[in-house]
């Protein structure tokens, strides 16, 4: 899949995590929050 890379990038940098049963569900809607916990870590990665 095309997302796999940055998916990839983004899990071991601590930006996205998943979901509890240890999956992630990329085609699944991402809800406000989940945005702006993944914004945060990024954010977090820069200083």
């Amino acid at each position: 899949k095309w997302y796999a890379p940055w998916l990839e990038i983004a899990y071991k940098q601590g930006i996205v995590k998943g979901y509890d049963d240890g999956t992630f569900r990329p085609f699944d809607n991402v809800t406000r929050l989940e945005v702006i916990v993944m914004l945060y870590r990024a954010y977090l990665l820069t200083k």
